[in-house]
């Protein structure tokens, strides 16, 4: 009697276990179906048209500059000769065409062309969050800032960040900004008393990225 008693607790528990086998198999099938649903979506949605860049691509940049550009040819070539520019050099400039209906990616063929840090990546239009992951794909940097197409960066920007964020060993970096009026000659409208770019206005923080994520302008 003990014998068959202990023979059925042992088919209960194999039965258990088998249950439990198929399950977690169920789940993670599940989760693989999803996830190739999920890329297949997000290829789809993002779909590439063209991608541009020099042959003599620059390698292993400091920075990753990820510019979304959607209809913004007056102000296109101001915000890429402020990065064109930068005191920095060794700075691969991503730029996200989304589905621009003006001269926009015109230029920013024209400025690829001309610069071996210029990658283009031409798409239908998703947004300016999509984009932005879209550049995240062809980044190469060691760190990624994110700029939009109708503004610009003291010539120094990723110069003074990059050495800011080293000094400090961190992992995001936020600085200040300030506006300007769109005019035939831009006017500073309003500028806090103790802007200065990197120096006033920061936040360093290591692991602490919910206080990152909601900081005005974070960079990592």
């Amino acid at each position: 009697m003990n014998y068959f008693s202990h023979m059925l607790k042992l088919n209960n528990r194999f039965k258990i276990l088998v249950e439990f086998i198929g399950v977690a198999l169920s789940c993670i099938l599940s989760l693989y179906i999803y996830s190739l649903f999920y890329r297949y979506t997000y290829r789809s949605t993002n779909r590439i048209i063209e991608i541009i860049k020099n042959e003599k691509h620059i390698e292993n940049p400091k920075i990753s500059v990820i510019i979304p550009v959607y209809n913004v040819e007056k102000f296109l070539r101001k915000c890429l000769d402020s990065v064109v520019n930068q005191t920095m050099r060794d700075i691969e400039i991503i730029c996200i065409n989304d589905g621009s209906t003006d001269g926009s990616l015109d230029i920013l063929k024209e400025y690829a062309n001309n610069d071996n840090r210029f990658k283009v990546v031409d798409k239908k239009n998703t947004g300016l969050g999509p984009s932005r992951n879209v550049g995240l794909d062809y980044i190469s940097g060691e760190y990624v800032m994110f700029l939009d197409s109708d503004d610009m960066l003291r010539n120094n920007a990723c110069e003074i960040a990059y050495e800011k964020i080293k000094e400090s060993n961190s992992d995001i970096l936020s600085f200040g900004w300030h506006v300007f009026t769109d005019t035939d000659n831009p006017v500073y409208k309003k500028i806090s008393k103790d802007y200065k770019l990197v120096d006033k206005n920061i936040s360093f923080m290591n692991k602490d990225w919910e206080k990152a994520l909601k900081t005005d302008y974070p960079y990592s």
